[in-house]
């Protein structure tokens, strides 16, 4: 039987965990990250990635402490909303209208 391998649990290795899985959805929201800066560049607002990392101890009967569970949550990116530049309308009884050229500038 194969004998165990452990590793301290730090930054460097949080990525390891599950397989290496917590790595891997990082990278995806980094990258939609990296998109939305890209195509957003005049926004000078932050892009955000949060992880949450819990621990829970592991209790026998006696309640001595035998171990604990680690798990990792990875908080979907959070990128400013999509704002677009003002247009003038009008209001009718059926609705809204405007003029798409009356935008006071044309990207974000």
């Amino acid at each position: 039987m194969p004998q165990k391998t452990t590793i301290q649990l730090d930054m460097a290795t949080l990525a390891e965990i599950d397989g290496g899985s917590v790595n891997v959805a990082f990278r995806k929201q980094a990258l939609i990250a990296a998109r939305d800066v890209i195509d957003r560049p005049k926004l000078k607002k932050r892009r955000k990635i949060t992880t949450h990392t819990y621990f829970d101890p592991l209790v026998d009967s006696e309640g001595n402490v035998r171990g604990v569970s680690i798990e990792v949550e990875l908080i979907p990116v959070k990128v400013p909303s999509y704002v677009t530049f003002p247009h003038q309308g009008k209001v009718t009884m059926n609705g809204f209208e405007f003029d798409p050229a009356t935008a006071d500038a044309t990207d974000e």
